[in-house]
């Protein structure tokens, strides 16, 4: 860490934190004093970062110090914006934060900007610029709902989960995201801003669906609508064969659709293209193993399911191990299987569940998954929660 963050991480996390305030005059000649080092700070870091850049040649050095500066000035960013938050806050005082949380935001930018192959855009965004992006979102969702509904009335419940879920991220004041998820909803709500202008050419799908998929918006939502479509399709063909070429259909176009590289909304699931063919796949399975019997009345014929528990199936789930574990051990100890313990539980449900890299768990591994937990795995948990309450809360 350079010397200049330093001295301007003192300046804010000390000198300038509300409980210090009483220990100075708030005088025009003191603000400047502070206004000055802020400066100076900004401006010493902006020249440490680009002579860094240029006197290595390790990127793995440079790129360690440049997200090394990103999260400290995130950090900052977010102390001055509870700063500015204090009850009857003075209001010289709230101008000097102000002028300072500009400061930091100028040199958060410049590395976004020019050192873009660095930046960690898993990283949070900082609290202050996240609210006034929520707010650029917020201004564009009735124009985005205005576009959709003039032009695809036939995907209506469609539209109704797309504006709904960008509202639930414009309107949540306590999820933490990360930049990654910032520009993945800022290009969600261009594109779909863009589908009232662009000529697109409509093929199998709605232009709206495939933008969806090209965005990999792997919303378990827009799964079940999805392949709800398709269901209802399957309902007016005569019979298994037909169902069964229909499938291989949808499975050929899905297929050869584009994914935008690096985009996705949940990054821990799967993508909606694995997804939507691995549905499809199982759908197909299915219809083949169903046998017609042909019964002594020559114009009946009895269809027969196939037994399905010859055949184990699974469910695929966006978790690693670890926060397989933690779901189920949290399940148990809240009391919500009483007569189950937490190994009789993963006895009954391991083996039939399955993620990117594994089809079944044996009760052992998950056992052991205690070791593993660390941090990261329980906010990807606490994250899927807080998605499933919100949910909740929008079931009418």
């Amino acid at each position: 860490m350079s010397y200049a963050v330093e001295k301007w991480d003192r300046l804010i996390s000390s000198t300038l934190h509300p409980d210090n305030l009483p220990n100075f005059s708030a005088n025009a000649e003191t603000i400047q004093l502070f206004l000055d080092q802020s400066e100076t700070d900004r401006d010493k870091v902006r020249k440490q970062l680009i002579r860094q850049a240029f006197s290595t040649s390790k990127e793995k050095a440079v790129e360690h110090f440049v997200q090394q500066h990103q999260g400290i000035l995130i950090r900052l960013l977010d102390k001055i914006h509870h700063y500015r938050q204090v009850p009857e806050l003075d209001g010289t005082i709230a101008s000097l934060y102000e002028a300072i949380e500009g400061h930091l935001q100028e040199i958060l930018g410049f590395i976004e900007h020019y050192f873009t192959k660095y930046f960690n855009l898993d990283e949070r965004v900082p609290v202050s610029y996240l609210n006034i992006s929520k707010e650029e979102l917020c201004q564009q969702l009735p124009t985005c709902k205005q576009i959709l509904g003039q032009r695809y009335d036939a995907d209506k419940k469609l539209i109704g989960i797309l504006c709904s879920y960008i509202q639930d991220f414009c309107s949540d004041g306590f999820m933490a995201y990360t930049y990654r998820d910032l520009i993945y909803h800022k290009e969600l709500v261009q594109q779909l801003i863009s589908l009232g202008t662009n000529g697109r050419t409509e093929h199998h799908y709605s232009a709206l669906r495939e933008v969806l998929i090209y965005l990999n918006f792997n919303s378990p939502l827009f799964i079940d609508y999805f392949t709800s479509q398709i269901h209802e399709e399957l309902g007016s063909l005569p019979d298994n064969p037909s169902k069964i070429e229909h499938l291989a259909f949808h499975q050929k176009k899905i297929g050869q659709m584009q994914l935008k590289p690096g985009f996705s909304l949940h990054s821990e699931f799967p993508t909606v293209r694995e997804t939507l063919l691995e549905v499809l796949d199982r759908e197909i399975e299915y219809l083949t193993t169903i046998k017609v019997k042909v019964t002594a009345a020559p114009a009946q014929s009895v269809i027969e399911l196939p037994d399905r528990t010859s055949v184990r199936e699974t469910v695929t789930v966006p978790f690693r191990v670890p926060e397989i574990y933690l779901l189920n051990k949290s399940f148990i100890d809240a009391g919500g299987a009483p007569t189950e313990t937490y190994k009789s539980l993963l006895e009954k449900v391991a083996p039939s569940l399955a993620n990117k890299n594994q089809r079944g768990f044996s009760v052992e591994s998950l056992q052991k998954a205690s070791d593993k937990v660390n941090p990261e795995a329980k906010e990807n948990v606490k994250r899927f929660l807080q998605r499933m309450i919100r949910n909740i809360d929008s079931y009418d």
